[in-house]
């Protein structure tokens, strides 16, 4: 759970650093006055923690046990008879 909400964090920064990065640069009046302290950047004013922390928390709280119980559960006891192991391995990789 750990390693998922660590892992759902670091993809939403990055996320939202790549969206202000390729997003292009408006200025307005007030970013023109201040842009050369540089502290009032766009890049620092991007990142949304709780946006971030959000994020972790839907991915290690609840994917990863619900995407565990559904793996290893549920989804180790389909299988198709009928059909090659290929198969149903391909099958089962399709459901997941």
């Amino acid at each position: 759970m750990l390693t998922s909400a660590a892992l759902f964090s670091l993809g939403d920064f990055i996320c939202q650093k790549t969206e202000v990065a390729l997003s292009p640069r408006r200025q307005t009046p007030d970013t023109r006055q201040n842009n050369s302290s540089g502290a009032n950047s766009s890049l620092t004013k991007s990142w949304d923690a709780g946006r971030t922390l959000r994020q972790g928390m839907i991915g290690g709280l609840l994917l990863s046990p619900g995407l565990h119980v559904f793996l290893t559960r549920v989804m180790s006891r389909v299988a198709f008879p009928t059909l090659s192991y290929a198969s149903n391995i391909g099958l089962r990789v399709g459901i997941h």
